[in-house]
């Protein structure tokens, strides 16, 4: 049986990492997201997602963000890519939340799905070569998978392979392609580039064998916590690629129940959270957490 998808990620990013010096890391990540002006709904769509993948709250930023991919779906739907539309299935729908009523109540979907087969259809008459990319193609087929579209698994079968000559990287990075072929292509600890490395990163962190050799993860981790020092994720998008794979989250965690959401019941003394990880506190279960803060039990 394959272990959880996250203990072999979280056990080397932690190997000589505590828990505040990972905190100062990302912090220029989340806050590059935070203090962002955001215009561009549908192309925000993947700093909603890794808000939520990852657990920070910031409820004003998440409404804005939501509303504004939610009027671009509703009045650019036709013009929306096949990857375009998948970002914003996968941000509205990550980690249950109301806005999947509105995935649901706009069949976004079976219509990812149509966009899909056309794509299929275009590679199947053009030696392989889809209307946007495997990039965007790979999005697509993600959020189908998730989200229970219909899909040709034929025409999967045949298209997503590794040995597949349409599969490279740079900006065309395909998430479809798994750890043989992206570590076959890295370079000083880079897949593609130091923008592509966090999705290429999340894709190795679902292959159990890259992790017999824990140097492999070390110097992607070095090289990417060195550009995050020199400032190199200074837009949103870069910052929400990168992020989630340092978290130890995947794409493949939106449809989780808890994601990183650990649910507040509001009390006379403040918000108390009711479940940590998905694992709820029951006094007839015997079922307990302590907080702890450097190893020591928090006081308050």
């Amino acid at each position: 049986m394959r272990p959880p998808r996250q203990l072999p990620l979280m056990g080397l990013l932690f190997f000589s990492l505590i828990p505040s010096q990972l905190c100062q890391i990302c912090k220029p990540l989340i806050n590059t997201m935070l203090k962002a002006n955001y215009t561009k709904g549908i192309q925000n769509a993947n700093v909603l997602l890794t808000l939520r993948l990852v657990g920070i709250k910031n409820q004003s930023l998440e409404q804005q963000l939501s509303q504004q991919i939610k009027e671009d779906i509703n009045s650019k739907e036709m013009e929306l890519t096949s990857g375009q539309l998948a970002l914003g299935i996968l941000a509205l729908g990550a980690c249950e939340n109301p806005d999947e009523e509105f995935i649901h109540g706009a069949h976004l979907v079976s219509k990812l799905g149509d966009k899909f087969q056309a794509e299929i259809q275009n590679m199947e008459t053009h030696d392989g070569n889809p209307l946007t990319n495997y990039y965007q193609l790979s999005l697509a087929l993600l959020a189908l998978c998730l989200f229970n579209g219909s899909y040709s698994i034929t025409s999967v079968t045949y298209y997503f392979t590794p040995e597949n000559k349409n599969y490279y990287f740079g900006d065309q990075f395909s998430v479809a392609t798994l750890a043989k072929k992206i570590q076959s292509e890295g370079k000083q600890g880079l897949f593609g580039n130091i923008f592509s490395t966090g999705e290429a990163m999340q894709a190795l962190f679902v292959s159990s064998d890259y992790y017999k050799s824990k140097t492999n993860c070390q110097e992607t981790l070095r090289t990417v916590f060195y550009n995050i020092s020199q400032n190199a994720f200074s837009l949103p998008i870069a910052a929400a690629q990168i992020l989630p794979a340092l978290m130890g989250k995947t794409y493949l965690d939106v449809t989780n129940t808890s994601c990183s959401h650990n649910p507040v019941e509001e009390t006379s003394w403040g918000p108390y959270v009711t479940s940590v990880q998905g694992i709820r506190a029951s006094s007839s279960d015997r079922t307990y957490w302590q907080l702890l803060s450097n190893g020591q039990p928090l006081s308050q």
